[in-house]
């Protein structure tokens, strides 16, 4: 008996001491996000409570649950990946067009398309839900220079498209060419199609550049209205402590409930990044928006707004940011709304805001 014992008990032990096959994932995997909270206090103390003309930040005196955003990669090999981002918060409103704005808490999947590039060619493809290419700022909070958005953001250019693209990358070279559903819509809402195309060159001395077109009917089936959108963006960075970015955009679209003749907007940005330490920058925005027409802040009549931003920020870990940030902005009109309920030609905002990164 005590010989089966052992036998058997040696047995036993080669069985644990075999080696266990790993099973591999068919793709590489990198998973980020963050979570961002603001509050915004507007110093006209509007009756309404709201800060006009104003994007994600449109509900003054207001704490805030931006975003809770989570963003997946997906390497398959051979060229071929899938990217997934997701929003959870006041930010996905906003993104879905939601007519209660940043008063609801929504999910959106903001972005989620396949690339494929071509081995050992320059070219590729992208298709699914993507940002748009226009502008300096962008949907993740965080990744701006400033808290708030500015108005070329928010009024004249889209946030996201559905569609596909080819694209092409050789260098410092980058181009694609597509259509799309158009402006911030999941499935089209007219029988037409959008033409997307952008050209980018990025230099590794220090400067970049993207000049970007959509050309296309955006409004409800309607497919003989077109509207046309240019813009260019690029930034220049001479050391690691100061970049600065410019826009110039111009649109304009066939509305005819507000004029015999197409409206147009256009508009020019500045916003420079100063970095006096590797902890502590500042952000700036320098912005003015001329609606001609009305058609994109919604006057019926020529609106001309600017606004000057300062944003200091600290990074007091690698995970935690802090900001803080005081706007001014002022129009040709009285747009802006006071405690009275009556309306003035500025108003002056500060914010704060936590993000942390994980």
């Amino acid at each position: 008996m005590a010989i089966c014992t052992l036998t058997l008990t040696s047995l036993a032990w080669a069985q644990e001491e075999k080696p266990k096959e790993e099973k591999k994932l068919p793709f590489e995997v990198t998973a980020t996000g963050f979570l961002d909270v603001s509050a915004h206090y507007n110093a006209n103390n509007p009756a309404s409570q709201t800060s006009a003309l104003r994007s994600y930040d449109a509900k003054a005196d207001s704490f805030y649950l931006n975003a809770l955003h989570a963003a997946v990669a997906l390497d398959f090999g051979r060229g071929l990946a899938a990217v997934l981002e997701a929003d959870a918060g006041s930010d996905a409103s906003v993104n879905k067009l939601d007519p209660d704005g940043v008063e609801e808490i929504n999910f959106d999947v903001q972005e989620a398309f396949l690339t494929y590039a071509v081995p050992d060619l320059p070219f590729g493809f992208k298709a699914g839900k993507f940002a748009t290419t226009m502008g300096i700022e962008v949907i993740e909070g965080p990744d701006n220079p400033t808290v708030t958005r500015g108005f070329l953001f928010g009024l004249a250019e889209p946030f996201t498209h559905v569609g596909f693209l080819a694209t092409w990358k050789e260098g410092p070279f980058d181009a694609a060419v597509g259509v799309v559903n158009g402006w911030d819509v999941a499935t089209d809402n007219n029988t037409g199609k959008t033409g997307l195309a952008k050209f980018t060159v990025a230099s590794e001395d220090g400067y970049g550049i993207t000049a970007s077109l959509l050309v296309g009917p955006e409004q409800p089936d309607e497919n003989d209205p077109i509207r046309r959108t240019v813009d260019v963006t690029g930034f220049v960075s001479p050391c690691e402590a100061f970049r600065l970015n410019l826009q110039g955009l111009w649109g304009d679209d066939e509305v005819e409930a507000l004029s015999g003749h197409r409206v147009r907007w256009y508009g020019f940005g500045l916003q420079p990044v100063v970095a006096f330490t590797g902890e502590f920058s500042v952000g700036f925005r320098m912005e003015w928006f001329r609606d001609v027409d009305g058609a994109r802040t919604g006057y019926l009549d020529e609106v001309e707004v600017w606004n000057l931003t300062v944003a200091p920020a600290l990074r007091v870990t690698d995970h935690l940011t802090v900001r803080v940030e005081g706007r001014f902005d002022r129009a040709n009109e009285d747009l802006f709304e006071d405690e009275d309920g009556l309306t003035k030609d500025r108003q002056a905002t500060l914010s704060g805001e936590v993000i942390v990164r994980f």
